[in-house]
């Protein structure tokens, strides 16, 4: 009674039992309630407090959801390297900071040392028994998408479909994962599948109170549509999106809002519609460099969308500088073998074809295409179409423009 009370307040009060109400707003999703009690907590405990390193945990747990992830990063090390070094036999308190760590490393790019974080915390849990189920689902999902990151699409596939077949069907649970998968299948290129999971996933979502998830897998929805060339559903899809936002409180200028623009202008580019997707592209990128800086992966498919719209407008010196911004940000978050990387790379050769800067254009799309054969991506095709143009200018032939 008291914490659904207590859902409805903005401030925490003054009581002793802020740890505990600060975990069940961390439970229940309601982050920034969490921080405010964990916080305060954290302020009248001592040094010595027993339940200092909880705390702690629980916070740095609570700054990831909240997009601090470099802060997260510090409180969690300094939570593992204590649970190791000072209390040992708390494991569950270890496999939680681990568990947690592992996922805020993943998102910032370490991968390797994300994927040693997940498998410890998931080999601490799987000693605790059998009531550490749901950490362990937690702990498997964000390994299998730490594989995805990292490019080992076939692994993180089989841990996905693993944790799908270990549940029953129609939970909630199951409904997370396979739409998981189906982002996994956006980075495979395998956009029939992901299209199966959003058509028949969407509709559990749309009957939730919290419409922030609703709305994030619209966009995704759409952009799935819109790789498969059906332009009318994917606007259709991405407005509902854009309502499911303004649901959730999300001002025009929001980043949430903005990242959803930044696809809806990309939507505009590939439909021809050039004038329409600048403003908004830039305005997306805008809003994305100011939150997150110049150099963030979370920047790198508006600034694609926005060169690519630069280059059909004969903007090619403004498109060349978004695509080198991407692909060094690619770069440094996936390597050059990932297929996000390569898709950014083919553009970019595109573009030396466009300016008839043939050689140039050779090399990028032959670099992209042993990318994209190598984890057996479909935009192979298209790639290969693209070099043989390239080939044929270089040679002064006349090749028939690829699809």
């Amino acid at each position: 009674m008291l914490f659904a009370l207590l859902l409805a307040t903005s401030e925490p009060p003054a009581t002793a039992n802020h740890l505990d109400l600060g975990k069940q707003f961390f439970c229940a999703g309601q982050y920034q309630t969490a921080c405010q009690y964990l916080e305060a907590w954290l302020e009248q405990a001592g040094a010595q407090h027993p339940s200092l390193l909880a705390a702690k945990a629980y916070l740095g747990a609570t700054f990831d959801e909240l997009s601090r992830h470099e802060e997260a990063k510090t409180i969690l090390e300094w939570c593992v390297e204590n649970y190791r070094d000072k209390y040992p036999k708390d494991t569950m308190g270890l496999a939680f900071a681990s568990m947690h760590l592992g996922k805020v490393l993943s998102q910032i790019g370490l991968y390797d040392i994300a994927t040693e974080h997940l498998e410890k915390s998931i080999r601490l849990y799987k000693a605790c028994g059998t009531n550490q189920v749901s950490n362990l689902i937690k702990a498997n999902t964000w390994l299998a998408e730490t594989y995805m990151y990292r490019g080992v699409y076939r692994q993180a596939e089989s841990a996905f479909n693993a944790m799908i077949d270990q549940h029953e069907a129609g939970t909630t649970q199951v409904l997370w994962t396979k739409l998981r998968l189906a982002r996994l299948y956006m980075f495979m290129g395998n956009y029939e599948g992901a299209k199966v999971i959003f058509e028949e996933g969407i509709p559990s979502l749309r009957a939730e109170t919290n419409k922030d998830k609703l709305g994030w897998n619209l966009f995704y929805w759409g952009d799935v549509y819109r790789s498969l060339g059906s332009f009318e559903l994917a606007e259709k899809t991405m407005l509902e999106g854009f309502a499911a936002f303004t649901a959730c409180g999300y001002e025009p200028d929001h980043q949430i809002t903005q990242w959803g623009q930044g696809y809806f202008g990309r939507l505009l580019c590939d439909r021809g519609q050039y004038a329409d997707a600048q403003p908004i592209l830039e305005e997306s990128l805008r809003v994305h460099e100011t939150k997150y800086g110049a150099n963030s992966k979370r920047n790198v498919f508006i600034m694609q969308a926005l060169a690519n719209t630069y280059a059909n407008l004969g903007e090619y010196v403004k498109a060349e500088n978004l695509l080198i911004m991407g692909l060094t940000a690619y770069k440094n978050q996936f390597g050059d073998q990932h297929t996000e990387y390569a898709l950014v790379l083919g553009d970019y050769g595109r573009l030396a074809y466009l300016q008839k800067n043939y050689a140039s254009a050779k090399t990028r799309l032959a670099k992209a295409l042993s990318v994209f054969r190598s984890a057996e991506h479909p935009e192979a095709t298209r790639c290969a179409k693209y070099l043989q143009e390239a080939e044929g200018g270089a040679m002064g032939q006349t090749v028939q423009p690829a699809a």
